[in-house]
Order: structure tokens, then sequence, then C-alpha cells
């Protein structure tokens, strides 16, 4: 018999046996494996596992409110940013709470503006921002550092408004 004439899913016995089945099945897994490696690369370029077009996240109720800058996927010891901008009341008397398991969970590795005054507690942190000279808008920005991998809540309020509710989520 030609090698033309001879089809190819037809079962062969020279030089060896071949199940034809069990061929087609391992290039059917194979085609799947490659698309979800494909898909999976896609969504890591897109920001799933950490800044991207999926992670980073702006939270803000109306235009007038606080307005917080993050990213909501992170991986574990990789530095992040968290940017709180808010409507400045009393330049002197303004302050941002902090509070959830994010708080305790959390190195902080810069604040801006570095006049800023920090205080801890279990489960809360109070920031006093010392804005200087701004206008109507204050801000801080925090470099954090995630110690282990989880799923953190924080709750932020600027000024004693009502609180912002969000995650993030930190991958190994």
């Amino acid at each position: 018999m030609d090698k033309d004439d001879q089809h190819q899913f037809e079962q062969r016995t020279t030089p060896v046996e071949e199940n034809i089945k069990w061929i087609k099945t391992a290039w059917r897994l194979e085609r799947i494996g490659f698309f979800l490696l494909g898909l999976f690369i896609l969504y890591a370029l897109l920001g799933g596992f950490s800044q991207g077009w999926l992670s980073d996240s702006l939270y803000q109720n109306d235009p007038t409110s606080t307005q917080i800058t993050y990213e909501k996927y992170l991986r574990s010891d990789t530095e992040s940013p968290l940017i709180i901008a808010y409507p400045v009341k009393q330049e002197k008397s303004d302050h941002i709470t902090l509070s959830g398991k994010f708080v305790n969970e959390y190195d902080i590795i810069n604040v801006s503006p570095e006049s800023a005054v920090i205080h801890r507690s279990p489960g809360t942190m109070i920031i006093y921002p010392n804005n200087p000279g701004v206008a109507n808008t204050g801000s801080v920005q925090l470099t954090l550092k995630p110690r282990e991998f989880g799923i953190y809540t924080l709750s932020v309020t600027a000024n004693n408004n009502s609180p912002f509710i969000f995650k993030q989520i930190v991958f190994p």
C-alpha cells in the first residue's frame, strides 16, 4: 500500500501499532491546554494579578466626596499605592481613619506628604495629613506592602464622612 493512499486517521501497524482514538484525545487535550494557557496569560497581562486594567480601581461616591485609588489585586511582598483624596474641611483638623484587618496586615513603606502624623492601634489607623496651603482638596498617598496573602477589607473615613469599604485580594 502506498503512503499517499493511506488516510491519516487510519490505524497503522508499522513500525509501531498506533491507537488513533488515543492520539485524537491527546491532540484535543493539548489544544484545550494551549487555549487555557493563552487565557491565563491574557488575564495576567490585563492586570488580573496586579498592576493593570483589571486591577486598578477608583472608588468615589460623588464628585465632591472622598476618592480612593488602589489596586484590587496585588502580589504579596510587592509595594502598592493607596491614594486618598478628600475635600478639606479645616486644614489643621483634617483626618483620615483606616480600619479593618487590612491595617494590621500591611507595612507602610512611605507616606506622602511626609509631614503627615500617623496614630496606630490594633485594627485602626488615624492619619493627620497636615496639607498646608491646599485649596479645596487634600490627599494622602500611602505606599503599602502586604505581609502575606489573603483577602483584606479596609474601611476609609475622611473627616468623619460616611466610610468607604472595599476589599483587596493578595496573591502568593
